[in-house]
């Protein structure tokens, strides 16, 4: 059983690991997208 519970002690840490660097991604492509739009209408054309 202690293995087990070893187990999930590690698990946790990676997943919530994983979904926060899934956040910072999503963020770092909306102000891309953002910065894109900016530029379109800074230079339209």
């Amino acid at each position: 059983m202690s293995m087990f519970i070893k187990d999930r002690v590690k698990e946790v840490p990676l997943g919530v690991a994983a979904k926060l660097s899934l956040l910072k991604i999503k963020k770092q492509e909306l102000s891309a997208l953002k910065g894109l739009s900016y530029r379109r209408a800074d230079y339209p054309g």
